[in-house]
C-alpha cells in the first residue's frame, strides 16, 4: 500500500512544470485531463495557478518523502529482527562454540538471507513501478516509449554475463574472509595473518573490479539510450509543433515529463535486470548459513525468554 502511493504520488511530480508550460504559460492551453486534475481547484489567473501548481507538487514531494520514510522503517523492523531469529538459529546449532567460523557466520554470513529477501521484495515492487511508468509513456507516445525500452536486451545480456562472475567473486572473497577470521584462533602467526589479510584484500578487490566494470556499462548504455530519447523527442517536438502543427502533438513540456520518466523507468527497468547481479552477496551467504542449519550437528536450544517488556 505504502509503496503504491509512493510510485503514483513519484509519477505525478513530473507533472507540474509540464502543466506550468503547456497549459498556463502559452497561448493555445492544452486540456488533457491531468492538466484539469491539477488546475481544478487553482484560481483562473497565471499567477495563482503557477503558485499553486507549485504548492501542489511541494506537498505532493513532503507525502512521499514522509511515505519513504514510513515503508524504510518498517522494512528494517523486519530486517533486523528476521536476522536475529537466524542468528539466534545459528548459535544454537553451534551450541554456543565452534570457534571463528561460527562467528563470521553468525555475524556476517545471516544477513545474507534478507538480502536475498529485499531484492526479491524490490523487484516486485519495481515491476509495479515499471508497468506503470511504462503505461503512461505509452499513452503520451508510443514511439517515443519504444526507444526508451531498446535499453532492456542489452541489459539482461549485461546481467546474464555479469551474474556468475558476481556470484564466484563473492562466494571467494567470503571463503577467504572467514578463513582469516579463523587464523586469529591459532597461535600467533603474524606471518601467516598478513597473508590471509592480503588474500582477503585481493578478493574483495577483484569483486570490487567487476561491480565497478558491471555499473560503467550498465550507466554507459543508459547515456546512449538518453541521447537516443532525447534527440527523438526534439524532433517530435520539431516536427508536431513547427514542420507540421497538429493539435495533440509532442510538446516541450510533454517531452520535459518524459525524460523525467525515463528515469522512473529505468530505475526499476535496472532494478529488475540487475536482481540476479543484486542477489549473489546474499546467495552467497545464505549457502553458508544453510550449510550449517541443514547440518546433523545437534542443536543447544536457548532458554525462552522471560521478563520481556517489565521495566
Amino acid at each position: 500500500m505504502l509503496t503504491g502511493v509512493s510510485v503514483l504520488l513519484g509519477l505525478l511530480q513530473s507533472w507540474p512544470l509540464a502543466i506550468i508550460i503547456d497549459a498556463v504559460l502559452t497561448q493555445h492551453p492544452k486540456s488533457g485531463w491531468i492538466y484539469r486534475l491539477f488546475l481544478a481547484p487553482l484560481p483562473r489567473d497565471p499567477v495563482g495557478q503557477v503558485v499553486g501548481v507549485a504548492l501542489i507538487g511541494m506537498g505532493m514531494k513532503v507525502v512521499q518523502d514522509f511515505l519513504t520514510g514510513a515503508k524504510s522503517i518498517l522494512n528494517n523492523r523486519i530486517n533486523n529482527y528476521g536476522v536475529m531469529r537466524l542468528r539466534v538459529a545459528l548459535y544454537e546449532k553451534f551450541c554456543g562454540s565452534g570457534g571463528a567460523d561460527a562467528m563470521y557466520r553468525v555475524e556476517a554470513d545471516a544477513q545474507g538471507p534478507q538480502i536475498i529477501l529485499n531484492v526479491l521484495m524490490g523487484a516486485v515492487f519495481a515491476l509495479l513501478a515499471f508497468v506503470t511508468t511504462a503505461a503512461i509513456m505509452l499513452d503520451r507516445s508510443v514511439s517515443l516509449t519504444a526507444f526508451a525500452l531498446v535499453v532492456a536486451p542489452p541489459l539482461m545480456w549485461i546481467n546474464h554475463h555479469f551474474g556468475p562472475v558476481l556470484q564466484r567473486r563473492t562466494t571467494d572473497a567470503k571463503e577467504f574472509e572467514s578463513h582469516m577470521v579463523a587464523v586469529l584462533g591459532v597461535p600467533r602467526d603474524p606471518v601467516q595473518f598478513r597473508d590471509s589479510a592480503r588474500q582477503v584484500a585481493d578478493k574483495w578487490l577483484g569483486l570490487n573490479w567487476a561491480q565497478e566494470e558491471y555499473w560503467f556499462i550498465v550507466r554507459s548504455v543508459f547515456s546512449l539510450g538518453g541521447a537516443a530519447v532525447f534527440a527523438y523527442g526534439g524532433y517530435l517536438v520539431w516536427r508536431d509543433q513547427f514542420a507540421h502543427p497538429i493539435p495533440d502533438g509532442m510538446t516541450v513540456g510533454t517531452l520535459a515529463v518524459f525524460m523525467d520518466y525515463l528515469g522512473k523507468l529505468w530505475d526499476p527497468l535496472t532494478r529488475l535486470t540487475g536482481a540476479g547481479a543484486d542477489l549473489q552477496p546474499g546467495i552467497a551467504g545464505a549457502k553458508r548459513v544453510f550449510e550449517v542449519l541443514d547440518s546433523d550437528l545437534e542443536a543447544c536450544p536457548l532458554p525462552e525468554e522471560t521478563g520481556k517488556g517489565a521495566g
